[in-house]
């Protein structure tokens, strides 16, 4: 290989790995997002997995201290984040949107799903469960 070759191929080399790093630094620091409109909730996580639920479709909500994650069908596992399909014995196979650090999770179900979640900080996950009770009539 001559100087030229090596040369490219070291500049190739740290192109891929800065977009590498580009992107992983963008799933890792977008985290659970959750958008409230007038009939619905946007829950997101990472550039991959989103779902968006109709408040007419909650059946039941529930804010917990403690779940037991289960198994990563797919998504990520990353630092604080866990993010994609799970499944464990409670819920069978759902969505999961947590920043473990936070300590409380709001667990939504609807239709024949289950989405578990949490928000910002504990203080916003409190206040976001209770909205989605008002919105979803379940506080009745």
């Amino acid at each position: 290989m001559n100087k030229n070759s090596k040369k490219s191929n070291a500049i190739l080399s740290i192109i891929v790995l800065v977009i590498v790093a580009a992107l992983f630094s963008t799933i890792l620091l977008q985290g659970v997002k959750v958008k409230e409109n007038d009939d619905r909730i946007s829950i997101s996580g990472g550039l991959f997995y989103s779902e968006k639920i109709a408040y007419s479709d909650i059946k039941d909500i529930e804010l917990r201290d403690v779940i037991i994650y289960g198994n990563r069908v797919n998504g990520a596992s990353l630092l604080k984040y866990r993010l994609g399909n799970f499944q464990n014995a409670e819920f069978g196979t759902y969505k999961l949107f947590v920043d473990i650090g936070i300590g409380k999770v709001i667990v939504l179900k609807y239709e024949k799903n289950t989405i578990v979640f949490n928000f910002k900080d504990l203080s916003e996950t409190n206040s976001l469960y209770n909205r989605l009770l008002e919105k979803s009539k379940l506080n009745n």
